[in-house]
């Protein structure tokens, strides 16, 4: 099968047009794999930052000692260290309220409670009302309920 020169040329410009193709494909799937690996570790770098202070990656997530079960805080001294650690004491004030044994109080009587550092108090009733930087409070309590939290005035 002889060819003419025209028709040689044809052939090896379409053999360069063919090989030119792959070369551009094998390129393209090279790129596509370098940014999609790039977006995925993108994605995991962004988790990374975003859950880092999430409750799932807690070690040591807070246990029955550490609040009561409604979530509020609990005055032993675990429950102390634990809302002291996580910078929130919450104190739940409505009719559904956790009794003060459950919250490691006396049925009746004022507990005062130095923190070392200061937190913020959450009490929640109807409405929840928050106060921040808070050094020591007293907790007042009667007929096995919490009935007052005090804040001591900076004068005292």
């Amino acid at each position: 099968m002889s060819h003419t020169l025209l028709e040689r040329e044809e052939l090896i410009a379409a053999a360069d047009e063919a090989r030119e193709r792959k070369r551009r494909r094998r390129l393209a799937s090279r790129v596509i794999g370098v940014i999609g690996s790039l977006g995925l570790i993108g994605i995991a770098v962004f988790c990374t930052l975003g859950f880092i202070n999430s409750w799932w990656v807690e070690k040591t997530p807070a246990s029955s000692d550490q609040h009561a079960s409604d979530g509020s805080s609990v005055f032993t001294q675990a429950g102390i260290d634990y809302f002291t650690k996580q910078g929130v004491l919450r104190v739940t004030m409505g009719t559904d309220r956790p009794g003060a044994g459950e919250l490691g109080l006396p049925a009746s009587g004022t507990r005062h409670v130095d923190l070392l550092v200061p937190v913020t108090v959450e009490v929640t009733g109807t409405k929840t009302v928050g106060v921040d930087i808070v050094d020591s409070l007293d907790v007042v309590t009667s007929g096995g309920r919490i009935s007052a939290i005090e804040l001591p005035s900076e004068s005292d």
